[in-house]
C-alpha cells in the first residue's frame, strides 16, 4: 500500500544513518548508491538490519531482495518510501529507540520503599451508550488525558487506568516472607482477604460471569448448596472473597476418562488437577478398572492378608531400590508413622522440617518457625493444636546457609531432618545441591532423612527425586500415584530403620526373634484388597514403560509449559509457569480468581489451590483447548476492565527474576557435552608483550564474570533451568589460573592440557581463563568456555568487556561499559519467535526440506566408533588478496563470501561421498540486534540442501546455494534442534544429519590493552571432534584460515589432507571459472590461490 506522505527525500537520510550505524560507517561517509556488498555486509549482518528496519519502519523486507532490487541504501529508501505505513509528523524521523532494558547482571537490592499511590475515583462519566470495547477505550482515554492536564497543571490526577484484579501486595525482596511472620506449610487456604477498590466496571462483570458460570454448573450449585448444613468441608471456604462467593463451589463430576472429566450438568472438562496429582495415568485406567471389578467380583476379606501384597511389595522396592516397605491409608499416616519411626530409631525427639513444605494434617506436622524474646520457637499453624505437639520441631528456610548451619550444629540431637525433595508450593525452587549437603550432614550425625515424595514419587522418574538426583534418604513416604485412584500410603526404608515397625526379620525353625525396638503400628484399612490390585497394576504400567514414560511427560509439559508462557507475555499478564516434571503452578502477585473461574467456565478443570497435573493421557488437543481457554479468559477479562495494565505497568514491584530457562538448542548441545567433552570446548588465546599488570587482568576476569550471568551458569537436575550462582561467590582462583612455562616443550604440554579441559554446563564449570608466562614481559591469555554456554560470537563480546575493563583497572578508573544484556533476555526472544505467528510456516519448510534427505556416505569405518571422536586437523589458509578476488566475484554474481565458501563445501561433499544429494548443516548466529551482545549459546544450525547435477555451472552452483542460505536465515523461527527434536523424538539429535558441518567465525581481535602489544596465538592442538567431518573458517587479520576437523575413528584418516587440497582447489575455480560446468572444476593437484 503506497503513502503520499512517505517519500523517499525524509527517510534517505535516516536509511543511511541507520545502515551507517549498524556497520560502523559515518553517514557523510557512506554513499547512498553503494550495495551493501560493496559494504562488507553477509547475509547474517543484513538479516539484523532487516530486524532493525522491521522495528522502526513497520515494513517487513525479504532478505533475498538486498541481494536483488533492493541493493543499495537509496533502494531501500525508496522501498520504504512507497511501502512502509504512514508515519505522523512527530514520529517521521524519530532517535533510534532505546533498547530494551535488559536483566541486571547484579542482584536486586534488599530494601526499596514503594511510592505510595492513593486510589482515587474515575470522574469522567461514560459515553453515552458506551457499549462496544472501542467506545469503553476512548472514555477511558478521556479521564486518562483530563488527568494528565490536571498534573500539567500543578494539580492532583482525578483519574486512574485501568483496575487490576486486586491490589497486588507490597513489593519485598527477594526470599523474605510478606509480613513478619514467619511462611507457613501450605494450608487448606485463607478465608476473606485485602479488600478490593471496586469499579462499577468490574462488580458488572463479575455479576455477570457468576450467572453465566452458575447457569452452566447449576446442579454443582445446588449439590454445595444442599450439602453445605449436612456436612463439614473445608473445600466450601477455601479462598472465600464476597466478590466471588457466588461461583465458590465443588465442581460434582460424574464421571472421568483420561485426562477428562464430566460434571452432573453433563459439561466436559480437560483436567488440570488430575485427583491431586493422583492420576498419573489418567482417569480410571483400563488395567486397573479391570482388576478392580475382579477383585470386587471375587469379593475381599479385611483381617485377613492378600497376596497381592508380596507383587506389590517387590515391584515397589524394585523401582525405587529400598530395603522394605509398609502400608498405611494416607500420606499423612505414612508421614506421621515415618517421624514415629525415625525418633525410635535414634532415639531423640527433635526433627526439622522446612516452612515451604507441605506434609498432610497431622499435628506433629502443622508448625511454624517463631521467635519469643530473640529465642527461636515453633508454634503451630492452627487452631486445636495445643504447643507442646511441635515443641520439638524445628521449622527452617529450604536452600539456606543458615538451615545447613542449624542442622550441623544440632545433629547429635535430631531423629530427623524431613523434607519433600521439590515442594508442591513451589515447583520452580529445585536445589539437589543443597538436599546433598543435608545428605553429608545427616549421615555425619546419624539423623535419618526423609523425603517425603508424596507427590514427585514415580512422577519425575521411577525412582523419584531419589533416582533423578542420585541421593539416598533413609525413608521415603510415598501414595497418590501408586494407588491408582485408591486410597493408600507408603513408607519405604533403607538400613534397617523398616524393623521399628516390627521388630526386624525372623525365620521359621530356628531360634531367631524380633530384634529391634519397634514404635506402635496398625491401620484396619491398610493393605486392603482393592487397594493393593489397583497398585499391582500401576506398578506393572511402570515398570513396563520404564523410565521413558517419565521423560516423554516431562518434555510434553516442558513444551506446555514454555507455550503458556510464551501467551502470557504476548499478553502481557503478569504470571510466570513455574513446573518441575509434570508438576505446575501459576505464578503471580495480583488475585487471579476471575481467571481460573473463566478457564473453568471455558471447559478446563482447576481446584482451589492452584497445583495442576499432565498425565500421561493428556493429548495434544487437550493441551490446546487448555491455552485457547486462557488466552480467551485474558482477553475477556482485560476487555472489561478486570485485568490490569500488565507486568510493565506493576508500579514500584521490586520481583525477582524467574530462574532462566535453557533453550532446546542449548540442551541437546549440553547433552552431546555431557561431562565436559573437549571437542565442545571454545577457546581464543593472545600474546601479550610488554608490562602485565597481574592484579588488574585478576580483577578483569573477575568484573567479566559478574557482568555476564552465563558465565557462572550451570543446567540444574530438572535439565531445563539454568542455576546462575551469584557473583560475590566466584573464587578467582578458580575462574583465573596462573602458570610458568620458560620453554617450548613446557609451552606445548601446557596447551594440550589446557585443550583437554573439562567444562560443563551441567557440572560446571562452564568457563576458565589462564595467563602463562613464558618471558619476564611475554604471557599468553587463553579464554575457554563450554560451547553449550558460550557461542562463536560471544568470545567477541568476551574479550572486547575483558579489555574494557582492563584497562579501566590498570587507570584506576570505571569502564565505560553500557549494561549487559543477558541470556535470560536472549531465551526470552528466543521463546517469542518460536511461539510466533511465522513458526508454523518454517517448521513445515524445513520438514519439506528434508523429507528423503540421505545421511552422507564418508569413506571409512563409519559412526560405530564411541563418542567423542578422536580428530586430526589439517589448516590452509587463504590470503587477502585471493579473498578481495573471491569478494568480488561474489558482489558481480549478486552473492557473498559465505555462499562461496559452503558453495566449495558442498562440491567437495559430493566429490568424496560420491552423492548429487547432500545435507550441509551451517552454523548461522541467531540473536537480534538489540541483543548482539549477549554472552551464551545462541547458534543455529541450517540444513542446507544442496544438489548437483550432471551440467549446472559453477556460478549457478552458487547461486543455488546463496538461495538456500537466504531461505535457511529467513526461516529460523523454528530452529534446527526443534526440528531435530520432532524428525526423532525421544532420542535427541541425529547423529547423520551431523555429520558433516561448515562454520564461518569472525575474528575476535582484541582491541589495545594498556601498555602492552597484542597478537594472535595460534589455535589449540585439536583432541576430539563432535562431527565426523567439519569445517571451521577464522577469519584473521591477513585472510581466512580454513580448519578441517576429521574423526580418524569414523572417517579414512588419509582424506583429511585431501580434502584440504580439493576445497581450496574447488573454491578457486569457483572464483575463476563460473562459466563452467561443476563436475569439470575437479581438478585436484593445480593451485590457482
Amino acid at each position: 500500500m503506497n503513502h503520499e506522505e512517505n517519500t523517499v527525500e525524509p527517510l534517505l537520510p535516516e536509511v543511511v544513518a541507520m545502515v551507517g550505524g549498524y556497520f560502523d560507517i559515518p553517514p557523510d561517509a557512506l554513499d547512498p548508491d553503494v550495495s551493501f556488498a560493496e559494504l562488507g555486509a553477509d547475509s547474517m549482518a543484513l538479516l539484523g538490519m532487516l530486524r532493525q528496519v522491521e522495528e522502526r519502519f513497520g515494513c517487513k523486507v525479504p532478505l533475498r531482495q538486498l541481494f536483488g532490487d533492493l541493493q543499495t541504501p537509496a533502494a531501500l529508501a525508496a522501498h520504504l518510501a512507497a511501502n512502509a505505513p504512514a508515519r505522523t509528523p512527530a514520529e517521521a524521523t524519530p532517535p533510534p529507540p532505546p533498547p530494551p532494558a535488559p536483566a541486571a547482571a547484579v542482584e536486586a537490592p534488599r530494601t526499596l520503599a514503594p511510592v505510595p499511590v492513593a486510589p482515587v475515583p474515575v470522574d469522567t462519566p461514560p459515553l453515552p451508550g458506551a457499549t462496544t470495547a472501542v467506545e469503553r477505550l476512548i472514555t477511558e482515554q478521556l479521564a486518562v488525558m483530563r488527568s494528565q492536564l490536571e498534573l500539567l497543571a500543578g494539580g492532583k490526577a482525578s483519574g486512574t487506568g485501568p483496575v487490576v484484579v486486586e491490589p497486588a501486595p507490597v513489593a519485598r525482596p527477594a526470599g523474605r516472607p510478606a509480613s513478619s511472620r514467619p511462611a507457613t506449610p501450605l494450608a487448606p487456604g485463607a478465608r476473606g482477604g485485602a479488600g478490593l477498590v471496586e469499579s462499577e466496571q468490574r462488580a458488572r462483570y463479575l455479576t455477570f460471569l457468576a450467572q453465566r458460570f452458575g447457569s452452566r454448573t447449576k446442579g454443582s450449585k445446588e449439590f454445595a448448596q444442599r450439602f453445605r448444613p449436612l456436612i463439614a468441608d473445608s473445600r466450601s471456604s477455601i479462598g472465600f472473597r464476597p466478590t466471588t462467593k457466588e461461583m465458590l463451589y465443588p465442581i460434582v463430576a460424574d464421571r472421568g476418562q483420561g485426562a477428562r472429566l464430566w460434571d452432573i450438568d453433563g459439561n466436559e472438562y480437560v483436567d488440570l488437577t488430575m485427583g491431586w496429582g493422583v492420576h498419573l495415568l489418567g482417569h480410571n485406567p483400563p488395567a486397573v478398572m479391570a482388576a478392580l471389578r475382579e477383585r470386587l467380583d471375587l469379593g475381599y476379606v479385611i483381617a485377613s492378608r492378600t497376596e497381592v501384597v508380596e507383587e506389590v511389595a517387590a515391584g515397589l522396592l524394585e523401582l525405587t531400590g529400598m530395603e522394605r516397605v509398609a502400608f498405611l491409608n494416607t500420606g499423612t499416616e505414612a508421614v506421621m508413622t515415618a517421624l514415629r519411626m525415625a525418633r525410635t530409631a535414634t532415639g531423640r525427639d527433635d526433627v526439622v522440617v522446612f516452612s515451604t513444605a507441605y506434609h498432610g494434617h497431622a499435628d506433629s506436622v502443622l508448625a511454624a518457625a517463631s521467635s519469643e524474646n530473640g529465642v527461636r520457637t515453633t508454634r503451630p499453624i492452627t487452631p486445636g493444636i495445643p504447643a507442646r505437639a511441635v515443641e520439638n520441631v524445628h521449622v527452617l528456610e529450604f536452600g539456606t546457609d543458615e538451615a545447613l548451619e542449624f542442622i550441623d550444629r544440632h545433629g547429635p540431637r535430631l531423629a530427623a531432618v524431613m523434607t519433600e525433595p521439590v515442594t508442591l508450593r513451589t515447583p520452580g525452587v529445585q536445589n539437589p545441591e543443597f538436599l546433598r549437603r543435608v545428605r553429608e550432614i545427616t549421615q555425619r550425625h546419624g539423623t535419618k532423612l526423609i523425603f517425603d515424595e508424596m507427590v514427585t514419587g514415580f512422577r519425575c522418574h521411577p525412582a523419584g527425586v531419589q533416582g533423578l538426583y542420585g541421593i539416598e534418604a533413609d525413608l521415603a513416604t510415598y501414595g497418590k500415584i501408586i494407588g491408582g485412584g485408591m486410597p493408600i500410603g507408603v513408607i519405604a526404608g533403607r538400613g534397617g530403620i523398616m524393623d521399628t515397625i516390627d521388630g526386624g526379620v525372623w525365620n521359621f525353625g530356628d531360634d531367631s526373634r524380633p530384634t529391634a525396638e519397634s514404635t506402635f503400628f496398625a491401620g484396619t484399612f491398610s493393605q486392603h484388597p482393592m487397594t493393593m490390585v489397583a497398585a499391582r497394576e500401576v506398578l506393572n504400567h511402570l515398570r513396563g514403560a520404564g523410565p521413558a514414560l517419565q521423560r516423554d511427560l516431562d518434555r510434553k509439559t516442558e513444551v506446555f509449559v514454555d507455550g503458556l508462557n510464551a501467551d502470557f507475555r504476548e499478553l502481557d499478564v503478569p504470571i510466570d509457569v513455574r513446573r518441575f516434571s509434570s508438576l505446575f503452578r501459576f505464578e503471580h502477585e495480583q488475585n487471579m480468581d476471575p481467571l481460573y473461574f473463566n478457564l473453568l467456565d471455558r471447559g478446563v478443570f482447576v481446584w482451589e489451590l492452584r497445583n495442576f497435573f499432565l498425565s500421561t493421557a493428556h493429548e495434544q488437543a487437550d493441551l490446546d483447548h487448555i491455552r485457547a481457554a486462557v488466552r480467551d479468559s485474558v482477553t475477556e477479562l482485560r476487555e472489561h476492565g478486570v485485568l490490569g495494565p500488565g507486568r510493565e505497568a506493576t508500579a514500584g514491584a521490586v520481583v525477582p527474576p524467574p530462574a532462566p530457562r535453557s533453550t532446546l538448542a542449548q540442551r541437546q548441545q549440553a547433552a552431546l557435552d555431557e561431562g565436559g567433552v573437549p571437542a565442545y570446548q571454545m577457546s581464543v588465546g593472545f600474546w601479550l608483550d610488554g608490562r602485565l599488570d597481574r592484579d588488574a587482568l585478576r580483577g578483569a576476569v573477575q568484573d567479566l564474570v559478574a557482568r555476564h550471568e552465563t558465565l557462572r551458569t550451570t543446567l540444574a537436575a530438572d535439565g531445563v533451568t539454568l542455576v546462575v550462582r551469584p557473583a560475590a561467590e566466584t573464587v578467582p582462583d578458580e575462574i583465573l589460573t596462573e602458570h610458568v612455562c620458560p620453554d617450548d616443550d613446557d609451552l606445548d604440554r601446557f596447551r594440550r592440557s589446557w585443550a583437554e579441559q573439562r567444562l560443563d554446563l551441567a557440572a560446571g564449570p562452564v568457563f576458565r581463563a589462564a595467563i602463562v608466562r613464558t618471558a619476564p614481559e611475554r604471557h599468553l591469555l587463553l579464554i575457554s568456555g563450554a560451547h553449550a554456554a558460550v557461542d562463536g560470537w560471544s568470545f567477541s563480546v568476551l574479550v572486547e568487556d575483558l579489555v574494557a575493563l582492563y584497562n579501566a583497572g590498570c587507570q584506576d578508573a570505571r569502564p565505560l561499559l553500557a549494561p549487559a544484556a543477558q541470556f535470560r533476555d536472549y531465551t526470552a526472544w528466543h521463546e517469542r519467535l518460536v511461539g510466533g505467528p511465522d513458526a508454523a510456516e518454517h517448521r513445515d519448510h524445513w520438514r519439506t526440506l528434508l523429507q528423503g534427505a540421505a545421511a552422507p556416505e564418508l569413506p571409512g569405518p563409519g559412526t560405530s566408533a564411541p563418542f567423542p571422536y578422536r580428530a586430526v586437523r589439517h589448516s590452509i589458509r587463504l590470503d587477502s588478496a585471493f579473498c578481495d578476488r573471491m569478494r568480488d566475484t561474489a558482489r558481480e554474481q549478486g552473492a557473498t563470501v559465505f555462499a562461496y565458501l559452503i558453495a566449495a563445501w558442498g562440491g567437495v561433499l559430493h566429490q568424496v561421498t560420491g552423492q548429487d544429494d547432500i545435507v550441509v548443516p551451517v552454523l548461522a548466529a541467531r540473536r537480534p540486534p538489540e541483543l548482539d551482545q549477549v554472552v551464551g549459546y545462541c547458534s543455529n544450525l541450517l540444513p542446507l540442501r544442496l544438489r548437483r547435477t550432471a551440467d549446472i555451472l559453477a556460478a549457478d552452483y552458487v547461486a543455488e546455494v546463496m538461495e538456500h542460505l537466504v531461505t535457511g536465515l529467513e526461516t529460523q523461527d523454528h530452529p534446527f534442534a526443534d526440528l531435530l527434536d520432532e524428525l526423532a523424538p525421544g532420542t535427541g539429535l541425529r547423529a547423520d544429519l551431523l555429520a558433516t558441518s561448515i562454520s564461518f567465525y569472525r575474528r575476535v581481535a582484541a582491541p589495545p590493552m594498556d601498555g602492552l602489544t597484542v597478537s594472535d596465538a595460534d589455535p589449540l592442538p585439536i583432541v576430539h571432534t563432535g562431527h565426523p567431518l567439519a569445517l571451521n573458517i577464522v577469519e584473521g587479520a591477513d585472510g581466512l584460515r580454513c580448519d578441517f576437523e576429521i574423526a580418524t575413528d569414523v572417517v579414512a584418516p588419509d582424506l583429511t589432507a585431501d580434502v584440504a587440497r580439493r576445497y581450496q582447489n574447488l573454491l578457486a575455480d569457483l572464483v575463476a571459472h563460473g562459466e563452467r560446468p561443476l563436475a569439470q572444476l575437479d581438478r585436484p593437484g593445480h593451485d590457482d590461490l
